[in-house]
């Protein structure tokens, strides 16, 4: 909105190689350190060579996988989500085609899932890459990488939420499958199955975020507040509507879903049915977590957003042991939908009170000035 461009490519390449070189760190890491981190995430004597053979496989993507998380937000916020969303589909599509071609046909088990995993996302990363090129929008150089504290805080601003929020995530579903571990491999299975369903409704709510995120974006940086208000109500009423609904159907075909994944063995169906169930409401609870963060990170106010996904999470992580302990074999890994407005409603509009009337008082605007 700001009409910013050439520092707008400085960042975008220095966003996408600094992933890549990340990636990089993530893969050397990981695969030195695969036994003990194999343990840390929870898994048992009995799934740790599975684990083990699916790592050594999956972290050789790394460096690619992690870069393609920066193209995508990059088409996102630019307007050209179409060419986002070629990238994206095509690799889970093509992923979904290989892994029983991988794993049955030429009989490579878990490896070949991982082998699938890592080949579709190569191709979902050249998509998002040729997207970057022809949708006309800011192209990745490399001599425009150009590193800086100040362009690295920059970053480090836009992205803190949502580390909070996706970290916290991890995390909690580390201490889930430690503490689902003296239950058995059945709770584990019945606890990643369920933690897949709610990510996949909860990603309705993430989908409205990050949709709001560059409109957000654009009319922020060209002083047109009253849209950006506009769109948070409209993003806050429909995905909190979508995710209600997905709640109900969640809660009446809750044995169905959880035989979808493992339909062979009732101990699974058993513990993951009861732990659906007792979500009792769409993950994350409402529309407003999704439409805050979003619209916190393209105004700049990532401390407030990144507070408000930390209590989220660190609730999560802080009661999943104690609710393991009840005597139901499963655990409840969410928050209550009231708390979580509470907190995320206040944040939104004690930023947004910032600007609704900036036309006529300068000291509120938030400019943005370009790097030297």
């Amino acid at each position: 909105g700001a009409q910013h461009r050439k520092e707008a490519e400085r960042m975008a390449a220095t966003g996408f190689f600094s992933a890549l070189c990340a990636g990089c760190v993530i893969m050397i890491l990981g695969l030195l350190l695969r036994h003990p981190l194999a343990h840390l995430l929870g898994a048992t004597d009995t799934i740790l060579p599975y684990a083990l053979d699916y790592m050594c496989i999956i972290l050789i993507g790394a460096p690619y996988m992690t870069a393609s998380l920066v193209l995508n937000n990059q088409l996102r916020l630019q307007g050209n989500a179409v060419y986002a969303m070629i990238g994206l589909v095509s690799g889970g599509v093509l992923n979904m085609a290989l892994d029983p071609l991988f794993i049955f046909t030429f009989g490579m088990g878990i490896r070949g899932a991982a082998l699938a995993t890592i080949l579709s996302q190569l191709v979902g990363f050249c998509l998002l890459l040729t997207g970057v090129y022809v949708s006309g929008g800011i192209r990745i150089r490399l001599c425009l990488f150009s590193p800086s504290p100040a362009r690295y805080a920059d970053l480090a601003r836009g992205g803190i939420p949502s580390l909070c929020r996706q970290g916290l995530a991890s995390v909690a579903v580390t201490c889930l499958n430690t503490a689902a571990r003296p239950y058995g491999d059945a709770a584990i299975a019945a606890m990643s199955i369920v933690s897949r369903v709610s990510q996949f409704a909860g990603s309705a709510m993430i989908g409205f975020g990050q949709g709001f995120q560059p409109v957000c974006g654009f009319n922020f940086g060209a002083h047109k507040y009253d849209r950006v208000t506009r769109g948070f109500h409209f993003c806050v009423r429909s995905s909190s509507l979508i995710l209600l609904a997905l709640a109900v159907l969640g809660f009446a075909f809750a044995p169905q879903i959880i035989s979808v994944f493992r339909g062979d063995d009732a101990e699974v169906i058993r513990i993951g049915a009861l732990t659906l169930r007792l979500l009792r409401h769409p993950p994350r609870g409402s529309g407003a977590p999704g439409g805050c963060p979003a619209g916190g990170r393209a105004w700049s106010q990532p401390c407030r957003c990144g507070q408000a996904s930390l209590r989220r999470r660190g609730r999560d992580c802080s009661s999943c042991r104690l609710r393991l302990s009840c005597r139901i074999c499963s655990a409840l890994p969410a928050c209550s939908a009231v708390r979580q407005r509470a907190i995320c409603a206040p944040l939104f509009w004690r930023s947004a009170s910032r600007f609704r009337s900036c036309g006529s008082c300068q000291k509120e605007k938030i400019r943005m000035m370009p790097y030297k």
